[in-house]
């Protein structure tokens, strides 16, 4: 039985793909790269596998690139989000930015 967040990410990997058969990474690699493996403590972010995690109680996780690019998933809302920008210094935080302005949106 898969449960919600691994179900919603095999499909975000998937929609664009009818063939697609959930065959493709294990649903435990999915399950570890969405929870805690590390913190960068000068920050207290918690990092799973190329994840970010936001929250641990909603299990709400982000990839965030290089130049501002950020990909936000909730789970529980069922909630992808993604954002392409340039970087520019002093600029609000782009989760902080999702969570407060765009999130609401859609609950």
């Amino acid at each position: 039985k898969k449960s919600a967040s691994k179900k919603l990410l095999w499909e975000i990997r998937c929609w664009w793909r009818p063939s697609c058969r959930y065959e493709m990474s294990a649903p435990e690699w999915i399950a570890a790269s969405t929870q805690v493996q590390s913190v960068w403590k000068a920050r207290s972010l918690k990092y799973g596998y190329l994840w970010w995690i936001i929250d641990e109680a909603e299990h709400s996780f982000a990839a965030l690139g290089d130049g501002g690019n950020a990909i936000y998933v909730n789970p529980k809302d069922r909630i992808v989000i993604a954002v392409s920008s340039l970087f520019v210094p002093g600029v609000k935080d782009r989760i902080d930015f999702i969570k407060s302005e765009v999130e609401p949106l859609f609950k």
